[in-house]
């Protein structure tokens, strides 16, 4: 029987945030931003009168590595965190504040090239004690939170790797959604855990409790950031919105953000601005004090306006993907497996979102969060499954491709008809847990050990010297424990 050639192209939902030259994927940006707010103050007897009043912004685009300010102008004067803004004409009546500035962003990030080891040591934590305390919000101390932290940790010595297991739970199993309880006010993050909803804020004070509980510094940041959604474009009426991000603290190295909304962990992207770091979600955006006699303060709306005026370049490519099928041609009505090869190019941890943009319809969700040590490989496996339904004496090829931050698009290609062999579910599950199994253990295979006696021979009883060299191998520092019999001592690996 003659056979013919068919070409398929299965499309998925490809996550804005990987598009090429869209906002989230450049590496610098820069941004005018315009904050005002107002008050009123209004009499209650014909005696009112006011001496002076002030207003302390608390929304104010400090510098840091990541944002510079290139511009600004205000009437304010700017005292360490805040602008202060002061009034002493006596006059009862409405009052405006405001600032506008240019912010240049970049997307750089701290770059933590050494494990470091959880749980921390008391040293790490001085000077650190209120981002560990809970709050009327990030309620770190309830048993919930406790007890799913704990979960999630367990068997973990790296804090890298602990934090991003925190973030990528939080971000796969709590829902976004925008509705009344979530917009009127924050709402503690054990109430988040147990109702698997919330946005932004409450996704990031649900992570920020459960860092603390493991005595992990972590802090609230409130700031901007551009959005693609469009459930948060028509409620703010604008791509760029009011925004929630997480700061966790790692010794030697300092505050590393964490966007468990955006899935962005150990970075951001430029449309980030940082405005704000608190204890706290709940905590407010003005302050204000007044001396007055017989008279009330009303305050009014904070409008917080954001203009692009110019974008930098591309990211550098930072991670090599590569996606093929485990069988190049299966039958009709198969599933198989599809494996994701990424690896990281730098001297530094990276966490990444990995993501299947084409290929046949998937059995899971086709988007993966995974955590890179520097220069580590790691495989990430879907199952896809092959259509039965399909017109006989054809031979179908179907375009398979992966994508993920800072990786160029990978692509790969899968053919079947309906005389080729049928891949099963279940040899495709087991394919799946067996490869799984074996990424858990890969790192033992960057170890080389060699190990020889003091001397050839020994008489009984007496006690043997045995010399043992370990040589790291592969790309990573590797940490734990080696035993020879029921002698066992820590050891630290470095690569190389």
């Amino acid at each position: 029987m003659k056979k013919g050639a068919v070409i398929i192209l299965f499309f998925l939902l490809l996550p804005l945030s990987f598009a090429q030259n869209d906002l989230y994927s450049m590496d610098s940006l820069e941004l005018e931003l315009n904050v005002d707010g107002s008050f009123e103050l209004a009499p209650t007897k014909s005696s009112a009168s006011v001496k002076e009043v002030s207003a302390d912004l608390l929304l104010y685009p400090q510098e840091d590595y990541r944002q510079k300010i290139a511009a600004w102008n205000s009437k304010g004067t700017i005292k360490e965190d805040l602008i202060y803004f002061f009034w002493d004409d006596q006059k009862i009546e409405k009052k405006e504040f405001d600032y506008n500035t240019v912010i240049q962003t970049q997307n750089k990030r701290l770059k933590v090239k050494e494990k470091s080891s959880f749980p921390l040591k008391p040293e790490d934590l001085q000077g650190l004690e209120q981002y560990l305390e809970p709050t009327e919000t990030i309620d770190s101390n309830h048993p919930n939170i406790i007890a799913k932290a704990a979960e999630l940790a367990e068997g973990e010595n790296d804090l890298f790797k602990v934090v991003f297991k925190l973030a990528s739970w939080v971000e796969e199993n709590i829902n976004y959604d925008l509705n009344t309880v979530t917009a009127t006010a924050s709402q503690k993050g054990s109430w988040v855990l147990q109702t698997r909803q919330g946005v932004c804020d409450e996704m990031t004070s649900l992570f920020v409790a459960l860092a603390r509980s493991l005595g992990i510094p972590a802090r609230f940041v409130s700031g901007i950031s551009y959005t693609n959604s469009q459930d948060v474009i028509n409620a703010v009426g604008s791509n760029w919105a009011g925004h929630g991000w997480a700061e966790v603290y790692f010794p030697d190295y300092g505050w590393v953000p964490y966007d468990v909304t955006f899935g962005q962990f150990g970075w951001l992207d430029p449309s980030h601005l940082k405005l704000k770091e608190d204890v706290d979600s709940g905590a407010s955006s003005a302050e204000y004090t007044w001396n007055a006699r017989d008279a009330e303060l009303t305050v009014g709306k904070t409008n917080i306006a954001t203009t692009l005026l110019q974008t930098g370049s591309t990211e550098q490519q930072r991670v090599d993907l590569i996606i093929e099928p485990e069988r190049a041609s299966v039958g009709i009505g198969s599933y198989v497996p599809l494996i994701v090869t990424i690896t990281n190019k730098q001297n530094f941890y990276l966490s990444s979102q990995v993501v299947i943009t084409k290929a046949p319809k998937l059995t899971s969700s086709n988007v993966r969060e995974i955590s890179l040590a520097p220069h580590e490989t790691k495989k990430l496996v879907w199952i896809a499954e092959i259509p039965a339904d399909v017109a006989p004496g054809y031979i179908y090829t179907s375009t398979l491709e992966a994508d993920a931050n800072f990786a160029v698009p990978a692509e790969g290609k899968l053919q079947y008809g309906a005389d080729e062999e049928v891949y099963t579910r279940e040899a495709a599950q087991a394919f799946a847990e067996t490869l799984n199994k074996k990424e858990e253990k890969e790192q033992l295979q960057d170890v080389s050990l060699a190990c020889k006696p003091g001397k050839q021979k020994y008489y009984a009883n007496e006690q043997a010297q045995i010399t043992c060299t370990i040589k790291n191998t592969g790309g990573s520092l590797l940490e734990g424990t080696f035993c020879v019999g029921k002698t066992c001592q820590a050891i630290r690996v470095s690569a190389g």
